[in-house]
């Protein structure tokens, strides 16, 4: 529904890195997506939009879902998502 309002589509990813991080590096991470990391700071160059779909990589912890993260734009995460 909200996809056909907004004119969201479904993106293919490509997962160029997995990162593991504590439980409260996660919580943190969640509740400031905008706030640079240095975890993600070695994929800011790879990570970004294609005619493909999107290289992302994804952050996780333990007992959590993994967060997809494009980090092309202004200021990183620009786009996340969680992948189905």
């Amino acid at each position: 529904r909200y996809s056909r309002l907004f004119h969201y589509r479904p993106v293919e990813i490509r997962v160029i890195a997995d990162i593991r991080v504590t439980l409260s590096e996660y919580i943190d991470f969640c509740d400031h997506m905008l706030e640079e990391r240095e975890y993600l700071k070695p994929y800011a160059e790879s990570s970004r939009f294609t005619e493909n779909g999107a290289d992302c990589v994804t952050v996780a912890a333990p007992g959590q879902r993994r967060i997809a993260v494009c980090l092309e734009g202004y200021a990183y995460p620009r786009y996340a998502a969680w992948p189905l």
